[in-house]
């Protein structure tokens, strides 16, 4: 199996531009809960509160996307499943970390304009499946952090995470995918996470500078496994191919790097483009 990489989409995703609208109140009785009004730790650590920030990030990118794409997308009440119950729980998770942030009297970050390649309802729920993933595995990532500087964090976010996991898991049951592929999921660096919201803030195409003399890899992380790499060969101009390692399933994150490093947090520090999210159960 062979893997296509356009370097320019690897950075970047340009296409309709969706704006926000006006915030409505979020109804605990569809999303079937509200705020949390358990107690806060004394102190929240400076690391801790920029992985909040990087959190609220993705997750207003999620709440963009679900409340500008569910209005288009007439199957969704199938089985008498309201529409708008994802939805509104991922507004949970957005004043959740706000409430917490604000509760430190640290900034929370503002959503943005956003821009999502979606033209049908196939396409909505695939992209659902993907933010999704790169959410959970940007959750994976926040939790171990936070287990060495804030684990009194680790109960609420492992809360929302497994929440996450479940609307994703509907998503690929909508697509007619199973909706637990692999035994474990793939947990990503805020790097990686950043750079792909990114793409769909921002839809000016970027340069991609390779690293002269250096052959060009693509890396990959799956699951709990250490990075696998694949040479990449360049076709065109900004465009090659490379070979998808054996043995990997549910979604996997590739990058281009010239570097064979061994976990995925050196990795993320060696990353030319990406990541990309590759579907491959």
């Amino acid at each position: 199996m062979h893997f296509f990489a356009n370097m320019n989409t690897l950075i970047c995703v340009a296409s309709i531009a969706i704006g926000l609208v006006a915030a409505t109140p979020i109804c605990s009785d569809v999303a079937g809960g509200g705020l949390p009004n358990s107690g806060r730790p004394l102190l929240l650590s400076p690391a801790a509160v920029k992985d909040l920030q990087l959190a609220l990030f993705l997750e207003n990118l999620e709440v963009a996307y679900f409340s500008s794409g569910l209005s288009n997308i007439t199957m969704w009440g199938i089985n008498g499943y309201p529409n708008d119950t994802i939805g509104v729980q991922k507004e949970i998770h957005v004043a959740t970390i706000i409430d917490l942030l604000e509760a430190y009297n640290e900034i929370p970050i503002p959503p943005c304009n956003y821009s999502f390649p979606v033209n049908s309802t196939e396409q909505f729920f695939e992209l659902a499946d993907i933010i999704t993933s790169v959410g959970i595995g940007a959750t994976i990532g926040l939790a171990k952090r936070l287990a060495f500087t804030d684990p009194l964090l680790i109960k609420p976010v492992a809360s929302i995470l497994a929440v996450e996991s479940r609307h994703d898991a509907f998503f690929r049951h909508i697509e007619g995918e199973v909706p637990n592929p692999a035994p474990s999921d793939t947990g990503i660096s805020s790097i990686w996470a950043y750079n792909f919201a990114l793409s769909f803030i921002d839809p000016a195409q970027m340069t991609f500078i390779a690293e002269a003399g250096k052959q060009l890899l693509v890396g990959w992380v799956n699951q709990l496994d250490v990075p696998v790499y694949t040479p990449l060969n360049i076709t065109v101009k900004g465009q090659g191919t490379a070979l998808v390692p054996q043995g990997m399933n549910g979604a996997a994150f590739a990058v281009v790097t010239t570097q064979r490093l061994d976990n995925a947090d050196d990795l993320a520090l060696a990353t030319l483009a990406g990541p990309v999210v590759v579907k491959l159960s």
